[in-house]
């Protein structure tokens, strides 16, 4: 009897682990009986040849086609299923709903795909049910409602409505991102405490999310972070030799985003192997 886990923290290497763990402990006392019921056959190179096999191909293939393996594969089989009806439903409950709040800003595309045993991987069982969009329009309108010459509630509502969409290239790599790049900047830069908080809400989104285009979030936190401790400098605000003041919100903040930098930073080692390029 096992349990797989799959939550979207383990959408990193918890789950490879988790499977590792379950498959030395369930199907490693068999690999080893069955090593040792040959190891009078292994040569130094251990593929010695068994007529149309070698020795590594026949001890792979009963492993494979034993009772202890097929249950294996059942029962993974099926925790794997519930955990993404699991996903799913939280997605939904986190998206679809927002969606028909915001209905101004998103598109859905409601296209599940069903489950096929025949189609021979699990990567097929991963149903995309219901995938949240930001048309081109719409991005525009968030780009420009995002402007520093807009008025205040436009700008929180614009942060709002971006900290509920999936942070994927479509928004990252399209047209706009250069001038949204520069708006985001300047809410970053900004004093007031409802858009600090909308912005730190933002960094940990966009974080949480695992593509390739998440450097280009990562540039935006610290090219800001510069500006900012240049500004304070300036301003004789910032003066180390005095201590920082956490009663001063400007501090707290940038402190804030110098945490969620650096728990960013634990995780870069993950996103080399996953994104080499």
């Amino acid at each position: 009897m096992f349990s797989l886990s799959l939550s979207l923290p383990l959408c990193r290497f918890g789950f490879v682990k988790q499977l590792k763990k379950h498959l030395d402990c369930i199907l490693g006392p068999l690999i080893d009986d069955e090593i040792e019921k040959h190891s009078s056959e292994i040569q130094v190179n251990s593929i010695t040849q068994q007529g149309d096999q070698t020795l590594v191909e026949k001890i792979t293939d009963k492993i494979i086609h034993s009772k202890l393996h097929t249950e294996f594969n059942r029962r993974l089989k099926t925790n794997i299923t519930e955990a993404l009806e699991q996903l799913q439903k939280n997605f939904n409950a986190e998206f679809v709903v927002s969606k028909q709040n915001n209905t101004d800003y998103f598109l859905s595309c409601n296209k599940p795909d069903d489950f096929s045993d025949e189609e021979g991987s699990y990567a097929t069982s991963f149903n995309q049910g219901s995938l949240v969009f930001i048309c081109h329009e719409k991005l525009l309108d968030l780009c420009n409602s995002l402007a520093k010459g807009r008025d205040y509630n436009s700008r929180c509502e614009a942060m709002q409505a971006l900290n509920q969409v999936p942070i994927a290239a479509e928004i990252i790599c399209g047209d706009h991102w250069p001038m949204m790049r520069n708006h985001l900047f300047d809410v970053f830069s900004d004093a007031d405490p409802q858009l600090s908080n909308l912005s730190l809400k933002f960094l940990a989104h966009a974080f949480s999310t695992a593509n390739p285009q998440t450097k280009e979030i990562y540039s935006l936190l610290v090219d800001n972070l510069i500006h900012q401790l240049h500004t304070l400098e300036e301003n004789g605000a910032l003066l180390l030799k005095n201590g920082l003041s956490a009663s001063s919100p400007e501090i707290v903040k940038i402190i804030k985003m110098f945490r969620l930098m650096n728990d960013f930073q634990h995780e870069i080692p993950n996103y080399w192997v996953r994104f080499p390029e």
